[in-house]
């Protein structure tokens, strides 16, 4: 099978037949590369491609691991066939989810990108945070082997994490504010709780145990980690969910 995309983009005449080859027998990175040339060609050819893959869209039979890559085709390329496809795409999906804006996120990257992302990004600077392997920090959880069976952890909550961290919280890692009945305010990460006591390591590095019933108030817990909605496009997201994906199993990078 010829997997040259430069080359095949530049015989027109047997771009339709070419394409759907491609489209269908290769590899899922080669599959996303070939959308998005589609989206750069000028040709008729190449537009009923891309008209085909939007009856395909509506008909909710793309594969999730593409639908990032054709929705991004689609907004380079639009039409009122491609709007109409995104648009009955979206009123498919179920709305109330709180990562129906991120869901073409779920599936599709490239983990030795996600990885790349995890060490490098200037922005999101994950490895910061989070050891993989003994390299990183601890201010968050490690990551080393959360796909792994000890992990448990889906791709979903790899995601929810990313976009919402207040989602859910690891144990230990909540940060709270407490309100004394002395009227001193006392905030920190929770190390440990029960019913007659809270114990806080705050931001100094300092333990403090303190009894319940001195507390007049106590904030709900939150992440340290911000949404990384603003430091990462949707397409580093689907790498970095991809790249979580691996920790902990034969496959990871």
């Amino acid at each position: 099978m010829v997997s040259d995309i430069g080359r095949l983009c530049r015989v027109d005449v047997s771009v339709d037949v070419t394409w759907a080859r491609l489209l269908e027998a290769s590899e899922i990175t080669e599959k996303q590369r070939a959308i998005a040339s589609l989206a750069r060609l000028k040709s008729p050819a190449a537009g009923q491609a891309l008209d085909d893959w939007a009856d395909r869209l509506r008909k909710g039979k793309v594969p999730a691991s593409l639908q990032l890559d054709l929705i991004e085709a689609f907004t380079a390329s639009p039409s009122a066939s491609h709007e109409a496809a995104m648009h009955q795409f979206d009123a498919s999906a179920n709305e109330s989810d709180p990562l129906f804006a991120y869901r073409l996120a779920l599936t599709g990257g490239n983990a030795k990108s996600g990885r790349d992302i995890f060490v490098g990004h200037a922005k999101a600077q994950c490895i910061r945070c989070h050891k993989i392997d003994d390299s990183g920090g601890t201010a968050g959880p490690d990551l080393s082997k959360v796909a792994s069976p000890e992990g448990k952890l889906d791709r979903r909550h790899f995601l929810e994490s990313i976009v919402l961290p207040n989602a859910k919280i690891a144990k230990g890692f909540g940060t709270v504010a407490v309100v004394l009945d002395s009227g001193k305010v006392v905030a920190g990460k929770i190390k440990a709780e029960d019913v007659e006591t809270l114990t806080l390591v705050t931001p100094e590095n300092m333990t403090i145990r303190i009894n319940r019933e001195n507390i007049d108030e106590q904030s709900a817990s939150i992440s340290a980690m911000p949404e990384m909605t603003k430091a990462l496009t949707l397409r580093e997201i689907r790498d970095l969910v991809e790249y979580l994906s691996t920790r902990g199993n034969n496959n990871q990078p």
